[in-house]
């Protein structure tokens, strides 16, 4: 049964899919509301209506969320009592439509702003065509597929941050790394993933970058995923050159810079 919050609804997991239809065609992070309609990824989802929804807030734990639909109502009682329902008081949020893209600045409970997003999608043959040219792993380091037995070893890695276990994220995640000896110089993991996308995270250590270890990184990520049958997404913010130029040597093409919104209590 689903769980009131204030005048907002809780759904309960097996009720999840009664909002998917609220979020469709999204070209931000459209993989952020399915990894939790799908239970691949923890979070929240609460509604106007717990039978036929109009309205429907997503969020993973780490503050990233989607508001699709439209519902005036919805929209004061989420304001109200998000933090309290979900326990957090930051919130990255994207509109999924343009209801909520101009109702979420008019949060008066809350602070933030506006800010951008890149957002790139692969064209598989230039891929391709870029990973055959790319160059060996340099002597020393060796690049390897993540495992639960390299999250419980390797320190440094982000991947618990967003799944609930080790075994959680090899079942539904896809991740590389680049160890030099022992040491983690770069990473490139799953963040969110859903409806057939995900999304990398990719971190290079300070003292490991300009080596090439974040192209080749991310270039085993995205194999990873095209052999997992998973459409790798990419993401940037603007003027975020070093990761908007790997993107583009690795085959992706620039959608556009789309709105998002930073609240805090």
């Amino acid at each position: 049964m689903a769980a009131h919050l204030a005048d907002m609804i809780r759904l309960e997991p097996h009720q999840y899919d009664l909002v998917r239809h609220l979020f469709t065609g999204l070209q931000l992070y459209p993989h952020l509301p399915f990894c939790i309609i799908e239970g691949k990824q923890p979070g929240w989802i609460l509604v106007d209506d717990d039978q036929s929804p109009t309205a429907a807030f997503v969020g993973h734990r780490t503050g990233y969320s989607y508001l699709g639909g439209e519902s005036e109502t919805f929209a004061s009682d989420l304001e109200a009592g998000l933090a309290e329902s979900t326990g957090l008081e930051s919130f990255d949020l994207c509109p999924a439509s343009s209801f909520w893209a101009d109702r979420i600045q008019r949060m008066a409970d809350w602070q933030g702003g506006t800010y951008k997003m890149n957002s790139y999608r692969l064209d598989v043959d230039h891929f391709r065509s870029a990973q055959s040219t790319l160059p060996p792993v340099p002597e020393g380091c060796q690049l390897l597929p993540i495992t639960v037995e390299i999250i419980q070893r390797v320190k440094g890695l982000s991947c618990l941050a967003f799944f609930e276990t080790a075994e959680a994220f090899v079942e539904d995640g896809v991740g590389s790394i680049i160890l030099a000896g022992e040491e983690l110089a770069s990473s490139c993991v799953t963040s969110f993933v859903g409806d057939g996308t995900c999304d990398a995270s990719l971190v290079t250590a300070d003292k490991h970058q300009r080596r090439g270890h974040a192209t080749l990184v991310s270039a085993a990520f995205i194999a990873s995923c095209l052999e997992r049958g998973i459409e790798p997404i990419w993401h940037t913010t603007p003027g975020n050159v070093p990761s908007d130029r790997i993107a583009q040597k690795l085959g992706y093409e620039l959608l556009g810079a789309f709105p998002m919104q930073r609240l805090h209590r």
